[in-house]
């Protein structure tokens, strides 16, 4: 059996899956997606969109002109995420691109010492509720029990 696929990488791409799934139980439009052009940036355009009815941040490694991310992780993730948000109506992705010169080994990085982003990784895609970060899907950090809850609370409403 050779499969190149890290495990971690696996088990965030099953996540994503599972997620793209329940959010396309929701509806069928698409979101509207908002990018951060730097880091400084960030607090200001979240500060306008916090009252929208569904908001995401997704820290990204950033992508050349072709579109194509330094970061791998970010390559492999990004077309599961795109398939979430194409399922999900009148929600906001704020997408956060790192540079990889200002990200790699930089531990005082701003969306890594940021006290509500606090960013270990890329690619991180976090659901940001009414009182700040909720879920967030990570490489290596998701586990089953929390998309157990989000299933019941989509199926409830």
């Amino acid at each position: 059996h050779n499969n190149t696929t890290p495990a971690h990488m696996r088990s965030f791409l099953s996540s994503v899956f599972a997620l793209a799934f329940l959010f396309t139980l929701m509806a069928s439009a698409l979101a509207s997606v908002v990018q951060v052009p730097k880091p400084e940036d960030f607090h200001a355009i979240l500060q306008q969109h916090l009252n929208d009815p569904c908001l995401f941040v997704y820290v990204i490694g950033a992508r050349d002109q072709e579109g194509n991310s330094w970061c791998g992780d970010t390559q492999r993730a990004d077309p599961l995420v795109k398939t979430i948000i194409h399922t999900m109506p009148e929600c906001t992705i704020i997408e956060a691109p790192v540079q990889r010169a200002e990200y790699k080994h930089n531990s005082a990085y701003p969306y890594r010492v940021d006290p509500h982003l606090q960013i270990v990784g890329v690619p991180t895609l976090i659901h940001w509720t009414k009182d700040g970060p909720g879920q967030r899907l990570t490489l290596g950090e998701i586990e089953a029990e929390p998309l157990k809850t989000l299933r019941a609370s989509v199926q409830r409403k």
